[in-house]
């Protein structure tokens, strides 16, 4: 796993939030954002009417 980590460009392993091994074989890798709190689609903030 280090090694395909190594090859998709993650120097540390503690910058993976999430590894996926596929049905193929190989690996995904989801990295942390450090400083950025947000998940998935933005807050709206305006009013609907």
């Amino acid at each position: 796993m280090h090694e395909a980590a190594r090859q998709q460009g993650i120097r540390c392993l503690s910058d993976i939030e999430l590894c996926v091994l596929e049905t193929d074989g190989s690996f995904s890798f989801f990295t942390r954002n450090d400083g950025d709190d947000k998940d998935g689609a933005p807050d709206r903030t305006d009013k609907l009417t």
